[in-house]
């Protein structure tokens, strides 16, 4: 027997998954066919967007992922006698930056625009 779509049993049914999920893997496994229950489930999926229950996967269209709410939330703001690793920086950087162990750097930028020349001067610096 075909479930008709309400509110709680798309719910239900987004809570008890993991990881991405899609429109379509709710109509398959609710055994969804007619164009009122998709277009139904279209609608209570936008308002757990806006409710942010669930967020959009950037870039695929129709993908979701719960958001998790049971993640601890870090104090970054206050840890304390905690120094970075003391790095020299091109136009003292170090003023603004702080590096800390284990950290990944990224300098990125379009071609010939300085970025290896950059990396040189750190390299000079320290």
């Amino acid at each position: 027997m075909v479930e008709k779509l309400t509110t709680e049993v798309i719910r239900d049914w987004i809570v008890s998954t993991t990881g991405n999920f899609t429109y379509r893997d709710l109509f398959y496994e609710k055994e969804v066919s007619d164009s009122t229950n998709k277009d139904y489930a279209y609608v209570v999926m936008k308002r757990f967007c806006d409710e942010r229950l669930i967020k959009a996967v950037n870039g695929r269209h129709g993908t979701f992922r719960l958001i998790d709410r049971d993640a601890p939330i870090l104090n970054w703001k206050d840890v304390k006698n905690y120094t970075g690793i003391d790095v020299l920086w091109p136009f003292e950087l170090e003023k603004f930056v702080k590096i800390y162990p284990r950290n990944i750097i990224v300098v990125g930028g379009d071609p010939n625009k300085g970025k290896t020349a950059f990396l040189h001067n750190v390299i000079a610096h320290n």
